[in-house]
Formats: C-alpha cells, sequence, structure tokens
C-alpha cells in the first residue's frame, strides 16, 4: 500500500476555516427552519410541521386569529435571540476575522 497524500499537517484545523463552516452550518439549519413548501406537501401530521407552516395554520377562510399569531411569532424568536445572545461572542470574532469589521 502507498502513503496516503493527506498528511497529519494538512488534517490540522485552520482556525480561519472554523468561522466558514460555522456559517454554512448555520445557513443549513436557517434554511431548515424556515421551510415552508416542502414540509407542507410531504407532512400529514400536525407534529411534523415546521414553525412557518405551524404558524401558517393560524390563517384561515374564516378569518385570521391575529392575537394567537402575533405571540407564536413571538414565541418561534425566542430561540434565535437565545442563540444570539449566547453565541454572540463567537458571531463578533466571526465577522472580526472575516474582514467585515466596517473598517
Amino acid at each position: 500500500m502507498t502513503e496516503s497524500s493527506v498528511t497529519k499537517e494538512s488534517c490540522e484545523e485552520n482556525p480561519y476555516s472554523v468561522q466558514g463552516r460555522r456559517l454554512g452550518v448555520d445557513h443549513g439549519a436557517a434554511a431548515g427552519w424556515n421551510s415552508f413548501l416542502w414540509p407542507l406537501i410531504i407532512s400529514n401530521s400536525i407534529n411534523l410541521f415546521t414553525v412557518p407552516v405551524g404558524l401558517n395554520g393560524f390563517l384561515g377562510q374564516q378569518g385570521s386569529q391575529w392575537h394567537l399569531l402575533i405571540t407564536a411569532c413571538a414565541i418561534s424568536m425566542l430561540l434565535a435571540v437565545i442563540m444570539v445572545l449566547l453565541l454572540q461572542r463567537h458571531l463578533v470574532r466571526g465577522i472580526a476575522l472575516s474582514g467585515f469589521g466596517g473598517r
């Protein structure tokens, strides 16, 4: 067998690539979280609906329940707000390392 061209040095983590991978994971999670049409088509159970599909349930032909819709929207935003508050240090560091620091 020949020695693999991948060495330990090439597998070491580049500190600049961490932020890019986090960004990819964040965008993937946001796309899944905000998915509307595909879960609406394939889901046959209310337990499998994503947040936007569930929020759409407050809008109906007989009328809209605006007070419940606004409350559900506020509750659905809580996870995102908590994640930003918890990861604020990493977000600021990622912005500073990426060059979008506003300088």
